[in-house]
Formats: structure tokens, C-alpha cells, sequence
């Protein structure tokens, strides 16, 4: 299916494939962009996924099989993370099961995967249960527990999991776990609580080191790394408030301005079934008088209503960003407003959880008709949407095929994001060039190596453009004698080297990381050794079971 951003993401696992059939590893710099210039698409956007199709590709495997296995993988692990963390929330592995049905069938992860082709969205998408369930064990199990020191480690995973796979994930993530933190202060800023919260950021950030460290180090300095147009207000690009709650909406559209209205917007929706979760929630509470769950179902309603506000117009993103520059530049990279509604559907999920164990609290003696009936009714509805939106899918928009390799040649950079500044993409040439006083035979390059044998006509130093962008690891130097050359930006930022006068030889030029982008790799590497030796230790206290709402159904539960 020809999704939004298909083209771009199978050209990031095709240059993952040149990148490792170099001989490198990790990939940083994928060769096969911008007319084989390279670009820096690995340091900027997590990957680390997207190896295993890369993998397929080089055993032989085509790129539209190779893409649909990952497709297929992703969706069991979507299912997967979302019924361990369900069921371990709630002690029922019915439950489990139903939110999995739900979190995982949801038409707006639905379209992300087949409608957009969003492959860092859907993928950060199997993450979230991972981190909820994480905090939750920090928040609920007893401080004086044997493994409670060791709660860091699954939403480290979680968060990790987001880091690799999606930045822009990571900042809404990011920005609603402060949140969560924040309501929870007096939780918070318990010390042991306080303390397993500083070793889940600090180990979060070693285990992602081999990533971060080279992220940072290239952000911002040459490099255009925001949208071209800093000054795009993205309060116009939200969800109308009805939409997260629509049962219609097109399929081959795209997301429009809010001047042009709703029509034909491909699905910006948490879902019929998840809409009447919400509203059964708010019944139950007003039955009730009180909100549901506790401290749990106030966290849960508080973060829904937040992030559906976000996702929607009426979220004052242009005044909060008319009155500061950094936040202007976080809501530009955010784009879309409704990217909030992944996290939505992960809270009212868990409000699904939250219901269903409050009846069985509530009616000891009718709960497992109660919930069943419930649950039975939730996923049918999930199943009936879910399907009527892959009929449409697969009727309406078009497919899209590859029979070589020519269609991923040249796809679209979109903004130009990890481009030089000022590089004029129309004149990227795929030959080398000087001034006319070098002589340049035998030219060749493979994936990120080029070279070429040169002689400098003239006993002044000389230089010679190659056909790469100059992007910081790039290194330069004689075939026998293994001296290195200057190398520096050339016309339109193309590698230049610089050779001394009547300079004859054989020239070569290669990608070699930063030493302190290899010590980053070996911080992670030890860090997850380490994560793996406590799982592996601790395996049992690690995964402790906890009622949270009542001790006489609990077991039951």
C-alpha cells in the first residue's frame, strides 16, 4: 500500500543495507541518498529496527517482502507488550487480552502503519505500554520490596525503545511522563521512589549513549536539523475537536489545515470502542460520585484529557510559541498536533483496565458475567472497526511496487532536515571535479568509500571535490603511504581534499566515526550487558505481583 512516507522509509532500510554491505557498523552515514552524496538520516532518526529488514535484504530478500515481515513483526509486538503490561497491571489475563485488542487494533495506529507508512511512529507505538507499566510499578509497589531498586529497568527499556525508533515520540513521551511525575509529586519525591526515577533517566541515557551522543554532537551545528520553515505555526495542522471521536472519516487523504476543513482526513481517531470506554468511565465516576481507580483512574483521565487537548485546535500552540523561540522550534518539530492521540490511546486502554477491575470489585458476585459481557462486546466493535478500515484501505489507495531498484533512487528528503546548510540538491554531480591543474583517473566508490588515483599538475597545493557531502567522520588519505590529507567543505558542501604540489597517487576517502562516537558505543554496550545480568538475577522478585485495589478480590482478580 503506497502510504504517506512509504518511499522514505524503505530508501532508510535500503541505505541500512549499503551502509552494513560497507563493512560498517553501526551505520551512521547511509550511502545511497542524494545521488549516492550520503546522508546522515542514522545519526538523526533511531534505526535500530529496521536492521532486521536491512538483514533480509542482504540475504537476498526483496524490499516490498522484506518490508511486510517487519510489518508483521511489528504487529506481534505491538500485541505482545501491550498484553504483558496489561496483564501484569491487572492479575487477569483476560483483561490483558482485551487491551491488547484494543490498543493494538486501534484505527489510528491502524492508519499509521497502512494509511501513513509513519514506520518511527508505529514502531515507538510498541514501547508505551512498556513505559506505563514501569512507572506504575515505581508508583505502586512497596518501597521496602527486595526488588524494588530494580523498577528502573522496564520503563528504561520503554523509553529506550522510544529513543531508537522515533524522536519526536520521545518528546511527547517526554513531555506527558513530567506531567505524570509532576501530579504525583508527593509520590515523586519519596526518596526511594525519587531515586528509582533518576536511575531509570540515567541508565535511559547510557543505554542509549551509542545513539544520543552522536544525535547532540551533530545537532545544530552546520546542519539544518528543523523544519526549513521555523516560523510554521502547527496550532492549524490539529484535530478538530470531534475528530478523535469520529466513526467516519476518508482514507486517501491527508491531513489538512484547519481551513480546509475535516473532509476526507485520513483517520485522526482513538476509535468507536476506545470513545465508548471514555464515556463508560465518566458514567461509572458520576454513578460512583468519585472518580474510579483511585489515584490510578484520576492519572488516567487527567493525562487523556491532556493529550487529547493537545492533539486538537484549540490547544493555544501559536501564543505559547509567539512568546518564546525554543518553544517555537518544539512545536515546529512536533508537525502535528495529533501525534498526541498514540499516547491517548494507550491512557483510555488502561481506563478499560481500571473499569473492568472496579466491577469486580464492586459485584464480587456478578463480575464474570459483567466483564465478560463487556469485554466480549468491546472487542467486537474493535474487530468490526478495525476491518471496515482495512476494506477501505485496500480498496481505495493505491498499491505501490518495485521491481528493481530504480524507484528508491532519488525519493523525496522532505524538509531537507539533516542536509548541510545552503546545499543546492539540484547540483549534486556524481563525478569528481578540481580546478583543472589535477589529472583524476580510475574513479570509483563503493557505498561510502571512494577512490581515485590523482596527480596535481602543479607544485602548489591543490584540491579535489569528491561526490560526497562533508559530514563530520569523513577522512582522507594515500593508499600506500597512509598519510592523511586536509579535507574540508568544497562547492556546494562536497568533501574537498586538499593535496601538497605534484601529489601522485591513489586516493582514499571513507566514513570513520569519531573516537568519542566508539567510546559512546561501548558505554551502551556494557549498559546493556548489565540490564541483561539483573534480568537474568533477579528474574522472579523483578516481575513481583501487587493488587492495587483490593486485597480480598485481588487473588481472585
Amino acid at each position: 500500500i503506497n502510504g504517506h512516507d512509504l518511499t522514505f522509509h524503505l530508501m532508510r532500510i535500503e541505505g541500512l543495507k549499503n551502509g552494513l554491505m560497507s563493512l560498517t557498523f553501526p551505520v551512521r552515514i547511509q550511502p545511497n541518498w542524494l545521488e549516492n552524496h550520503g546522508y546522515p538520516v542514522s545519526i538523526f532518526y533511531g534505526d535500530i529496527l529496521l536492521y532486521f529488514p536491512a538483514v533480509l535484504r542482504i540475504i537476498g530478500i526483496s524490499i516490498q517482502d522484506a518490508y511486510r515481515f517487519f510489518v508483521i513483526i511489528v504487529h506481534i509486538a505491538t500485541a505482545l507488550t501491550a498484553y504483558f503490561c496489561f496483564h501484569k497491571m491487572t492479575h487477569n489475563k483476560y483483561i490483558g487480552l482485551c487491551g491488547s485488542i484494543l490498543y493494538t487494533l486501534n484505527p489510528y495506529r491502524l492508519s499509521d502503519v497502512y494509511i501513513r507508512s509513519s514506520v518511527g511512529e508505529y514502531t515507538a507505538i510498541i514501547f508505551l505500554p512498556l513505559i506505563l507499566y514501569g512507572l506504575w510499578k515505581i508508583y505502586t509497589e512497596d518501597e521496602n520490596s527486595p526488588s524494588y531498586k530494580h523498577n528502573w529497568i522496564i520503563p528504561a527499556i520503554g523509553f529506550s525503545g522510544i529513543i531508537e525508533t522515533h524522536i519526536i515520540s520521545t518528546e511527547l513521551v517526554g513531555l506527558t511522563t513530567i506531567l505524570a511525575c509532576l501530579l504525583l509529586f508527593k509520590y515523586t519525591f519519596r526518596k526511594k521512589t525519587f531515586f528509582v526515577l533518576c536511575k531509570t533517566v540515567f541508565f535511559t541515557l547510557l543505554l542509549n549513549a551509542w545513539f544520543l551522543i552522536p544525535f547532540f554532537s551533530m545537532f545544530g551545528s552546520e546542519m539544518n536539523v528543523h523544519v526549513r520553515d521555523s516560523l510554521l505555526r502547527i496550532q492549524e495542522r490539529g484535530a478538530f475537536p470531534f475528530q478523535p471521536f469520529s466513526t467516519e472519516y476518508g482514507v486517501s487523504g491527508l491531513s489538512n489545515i484547519a481551513a480546509n476543513g475535516a473532509v476526507n482526513e485520513f483517520p485522526l481517531s482513538i476509535g468507536f470502542s476506545l470513545t465508548a470506554v471514555l464515556l463508560m468511565f465518566c458514567c461509572y465516576s458520576f454513578i460512583k460520585r468519585k472518580i474510579i481507580g483511585g489515584v490510578h483512574g484520576k492519572i488516567a483521565l487527567v493525562l487523556t484529557c491532556f493529550t487529547l487537548f493537545c492533539s486538537t485546535t484549540l490547544f493555544p500552540y501559536d501564543m505559547l510559541a509567539s512568546h518564546s523561540r525554543i518553544l517555537e522550534r518544539v512545536f515546529s518539530s512536533i508537525q502535528f498536533p495529533w501525534r498526541f492521540l498514540e499516547i491517548s490511546i494507550l491512557f483510555i486502554t488502561w481506563m478499560v483496565c481500571i473499569i473492568l477491575l472496579c466491577i469486580i470489585q464492586d459485584y464480587p458476585k456478578h463480575w464474570k458475567k459483567l466483564t465478560a459481557g463487556i469485554i466480549l462486546l468491546l472487542c467486537i466493535f474493535t474487530g468490526s472497526q478495525s476491518l471496515d478500515l482495512m476494506g477501505q484501505i485496500m480498496n481505495e489507495l493505491p498499491t505501490y511496487r518495485i521491481y528493481d531498484n530504480e524507484p528508491l533512487l532519488t525519493p523525496s528528503i522532505g524538509a531537507g532536515e539533516y542536509l548541510i546548510a545552503d546545499t543546492d540538491t539540484t547540483q549534486l554531480f556524481t563525478e569528481p571535479s578540481s580546478d583543472g591543474n589535477m589529472e583524476i583517473e580510475n574513479y570509483s566508490q563503493a557505498y561510502n568509500n571512494v577512490t581515485l588515483t590523482v596527480r596535481n599538475l602543479s607544485a602548489k597545493e591543490n584540491y579535489v571535490d569528491a561526490p560526497l557531502l562533508y559530514y563530520k567522520g569523513y577522512i582522507a588519505y594515500d593508499e600506500s603511504s597512509k598519510e592523511k590529507f586536509t579535507i574540508g567543505f568544497g562547492d556546494n558542501n562536497r568533501l574537498r581534499v586538499y593535496l601538497p604540489g605534484e601529489y601522485n597517487g591513489t586516493l582514499n576517502i571513507t566514513y570513520q566515526e569519531p573516537l568519542f562516537w566508539r567510546l559512546s558505543e561501548l558505554i551502551s554496550i556494557c549498559s546493556i550487558l548489565f540490564v541483561i545480568f539483573l534480568l537474568i538475577r533477579k528474574r522472579n522478585p523483578l516481575f513481583l505481583n501487587i493488587s492495587i485495589f483490593s486485597k480480598k478480590h485481588g487473588r481472585e482478580a
